[in-house]
C-alpha cells in the first residue's frame, strides 16, 4: 500500500527540521521500518495529520425540559443561520445533517452529545427556547485528534523506503527539504586538527603500498562525538597512536610473605643497571626507585598494594626480594599502553580533512598531502643473538656486531623473542639493526598469525599479544626499516611458551554472561587445590576446596565492592601461587 502522500517538497525554517506525514498510525508503527537514505531511522515518529472534532453537550437542555418540544433560535455554520422546533434529540441531529450534510453528525446518549468528526467548518453556539423562554445555551467544543505518524527530517534531499516483514509489503518516496531564509554562517572552531600541521596543512611520507598513519588530537572519547570526513567521506576505521608506557609492581605478596620489613631487594634491572637494598618501609622502596630512576617518578598507591611509573620509557625487570637469606617475593614488572589520541590512515594523495562537531555546530579543516618513496633493498637472512629473559614480558634483543658490520649500507637483521600466554611481550627490533648514522622509521608489513602486533613507532617498539590459544606454536611477522633513501626488511619470531596454570587478573560479575567469574584455567588439573581471597585489609572474604571456577565475587552472598584482590591457591601438591585479581562490574 501506499503509505507516503503525493508531497514530495517541503520547507522548513532554517535550522528547524520537516515534518513529513505518513499514512501510518500508531500500531502501524511499531511494524513498519523506515530507512532514510539507506540508514534504518531511528528518530522516533511524532503525531501529524489532526482531525478536528466538534461536539455539542445538551445536558442543559433536558435537565429542566426533558421533553420537547424545544425550539432553536439560533445555530450560525460558516455564517449560515439554521432554526426550527424538535420534539427529540434524534430529530435535531437529523436537520443538523441536512443542514451539514457534509460533517456526519452523531449523538451519544449515555454522554448527552452531539458530535461529529474530522470537521474543518466553523460553527457558533446553539441559543435554545421554550413557549417563548430561553432554557439553554450549548456551546460549541473543539479538538484535535492525532490519528497518524510522521517522521522528522533535515533540509536535503531524502530517499526513503519503507517496510513491514510481517505483510511482505514496501513503498518508496523522494522527499526534499529546503530551508527558508537560511544565512550561511562559516562554523566556529573547534580546536581539532591533525599533529603537526602548519596553516592547516601536512606533508606526510610513506613507504609505498603502505598507507601512512596520520595522528591527530582526538581522544579516543572524541571520536564517539566527532565525525571526520575525508574528501568528502565520512571516515571510520581509527587507530591508535601517541601510547604511554605505564609500569607498575603489586607488592602484596612481599607483605604477605612478611609484613614487617626489612626486606632485602637483591636484584632489580633497569635498562641493564643493577640496583638492590635493604629497605623498612615500601615508601623507603619507592624513595630509592626515585633516585634510580629519576625520570620516571615512582609513585604508591598502598590501597591497591602498587608501586607505579606512567609514561615510562625504561625497561625495568622484575624484582627478587629475600629476608633473612631466604627469597620471599618476586615482584613482576606489569606494562600497560595507554592511547590517548586518535589517527587516521591515508593513502597516498592530497586530503581534504574536515572535523566537525554536531552538538557544538564546530568544524575544522585540514589539508594532508601523501607521498611515498620506493623501497629500496632486500632481505637479510641473518639470524640476530638474542638475549632471553624469561622473568620479564619485555624482551630486548642484543646486537651483535660482528653480524652488521662492514656493509655499509642499511640492513635489518631477524629477531627472535618469547612470549607468554596471556602476556603482551615489547621488542625493540632496530637494537641490533644496522643503520649507519640514518634516521629510520619502522612500518610492519606482514602480520602475525597467531596473535597481534602493534608499533609504537615513536619508540621503536612492537608489541605482541598471543591469541588466546596460541601454545607451543611458533609466529612470525614481517616488519621494514626505512629510511629516506633504502628500506631493507627482517621477520620477527616469536615462540608461546604456555604454563600449565592461568589465572586471570580480572572479572567482571555483572550478570551480563560475560567474565562473571574468577577463572583459573588448568585448576581442575590439581583435584586437591585450596583457594583464599583476602580484600585489601587482609581479611579472608572467600576459600574453598576443589574450586570450580564459579565465584563471582560475593561475600555471604552480598557482593563485595569492586576494586583489588589478592589470592593464594594451594595446589596440593606443596606448591603455591599467589597474585591479584580485579573485580570490576
Amino acid at each position: 500500500p501506499t503509505i507516503f502522500y503525493g508531497q514530495t517538497n517541503y520547507t522548513t525554517a532554517c535550522g528547524e527540521k520537516a515534518m513529513v506525514c505518513t499514512k501510518l498510525n500508531q500500531i502501524d508503527t511499531l511494524n513498519y521500518k523506515i530507512y532514510d537514505n539507506g540508514v534504518l531511522y531511528k528518530n522516533g515518529f511524532t503525531q501529524c495529520g489532526a482531525d478536528t472534532s466538534v461536539s455539542y453537550t445538551y445536558f442543559t437542555l433536558v435537565q429542566k425540559n426533558p421533553n420537547g418540544p424545544w425550539t432553536l433560535n439560533e445555530w450560525v455554520v460558516n455564517g449560515q443561520l439554521h432554526q426550527g422546533t424538535f420534539s427529540s434529540i434524534q430529530s435535531i441531529v437529523d436537520s443538523m445533517n441536512v443542514w451539514d450534510a457534509t460533517s456526519n453528525w452523531l449523538f451519544n446518549a449515555s454522554t448527552y452529545s452531539i458530535y461529529s468528526v474530522n470537521n474543518a467548518r466553523s460553527y457558533n453556539k446553539m441559543l435554545w427556547s421554550k413557549n417563548g423562554l430561553p432554557i439553554a445555551e450549548l456551546n460549541t467544543t473543539l479538538y484535535e485528534q492525532y490519528r497518524r505518524y510522521g517522521i522528522k527530517l533535515d533540509t536535503g534531499t531524502h530517499t526513503l523506503y519503507i517496510t513491514n516483514s510481517t505483510q511482505n509489503c514496501t513503498d518508496t518516496a523522494i522527499i526534499r527539504i529546503t530551508g527558508q531564509n537560511c544565512i550561511v554562517v562559516k562554523p566556529p572552531a573547534c580546536g581539532k586538527s591533525v599533529e603537526g600541521s602548519v596553516d592547516g596543512k601536512i606533508f606526510v611520507q610513506t613507504p609505498c603500498g603502505v598507507n601512512a598513519t596520520v595522528c591527530t588530537n582526538l581522544t579516543g572519547a572524541d571520536t564517539l562525538i566527532y565525525k571526520v570526513y575525508d574528501n568528502g567521506n565520512l571516515y571510520a576505521g581509527f587507530t591508535k597512536c601517541r601510547a604511554d608506557t605505564s609500569v607498575n609492581y603489586n607488592y602484596f605478596t612481599l607483605v604477605l610473605s612478611s609484613a614487617n620489613g626489612p626486606w632485602t631487594l637483591n636484584e632489580w634491572l633497569v635498562n641493564g643497571q643493577l640496583h638492590k637494598g635493604v629497605f623498612n618501609s615500601i615508601q623507603s622502596l619507592v624513595d630509592s626507585m626515585n633516585v634510580w630512576d629519576a625520570p620516571n617518578k615512582w609513585q604508591l598507591d598502598a590501597k591497591s598494594f602498587t608501586i607505579y611509573s606512567s609514561n615510562n620509557k625504561n625497561i625495568c625487570n622484575n624484582m627478587f626480594w629475600s629476608k633473612n637469606g631466604k627469597p620471599i617475593a618476586q615482584l613482576m614488572s606489569s606494562y600497560y599502553e595507554e592511547y590517548r589520541q586518535v589517527g587516521i590512515k591515508l593513502n597516498v594523495g592530497v586530503h581534504q580533512i574536515i572535523f566537525e562537531n554536531p552538538t557544538l555546530h564546530c568544524r575544522d579543516t585540514a589539508q594532508v598531502t601523501v607521498k611515498c618513496f620506493p623501497f629500496i633493498g632486500g632481505t637479510t637472512k641473518v639470524e640476530a643473538k638474542e638475549k632471553e629473559n624469561h622473568d620479564s614480558v619485555v624482551i630486548k634483543v642484543a646486537r651483535d656486531s660482528a653480524r652488521i658490520g662492514g656493509s655499509g649500507r642499511l640492513k635489518a637483521v631477524n629477531d627472535h623473542a618469547i612470549a607468554y600466554q596471556y602476556q603482551t611481550v615489547q621488542i625493540e627490533p632496530m637494537l641490533n639493526d644496522s643503520l649507519h648514522g640514518e634516521k629510520a622509521i619502522i612500518v610492519l608489513v606482514e602480520p602475525p598469525t597467531y596473535g597481534r602486533a602493534v608499533l609504537n613507532q615513536a619508540r621503536g617498539i612492537v608489541a605482541y599479544t598471543p591469541q588466546e590459544d596460541p601454545c607451543e606454536k611458533r609466529d612470525s611477522f614481517r616488519y621494514a626499516l626505512v629510511t629516506a633513501n633504502a628500506r631493507d626488511t627482517a621477520w620477527i619470531t616469536i615462540e608461546v611458551v604456555c604454563d600449565d596454570l592461568i589465572v586471570f587478573t580480572g572479572f567482571s560479575p555483572n550478570g551480563d554472561g560475560i567474565n562473571d567469574f574468577f577463572v583459573i584455567k588448568g585448576l581442575e588439573n590439581y583435584k586437591n587445590n585450596r583457594l583464599m581471597v583476602y580484600n585489601r585489609f587482609g581479611n579472608l572474604v572467600f576459600e574453598t576446596k576443589n574450586y570450580q571456577n564459579d565465584w563471582a565475587g560475593t561475600y555471604n552472598n552480598q557482593n563485595l565492592p569492586d576494586g583489588t584482590y589478592f589470592y593464594i591457591i594451594d595446589l596440593g601438591n606443596g606448591d603455591q601461587k599467589s597474585g591479584y585479581v580485579q573485580i570490576q562490574r
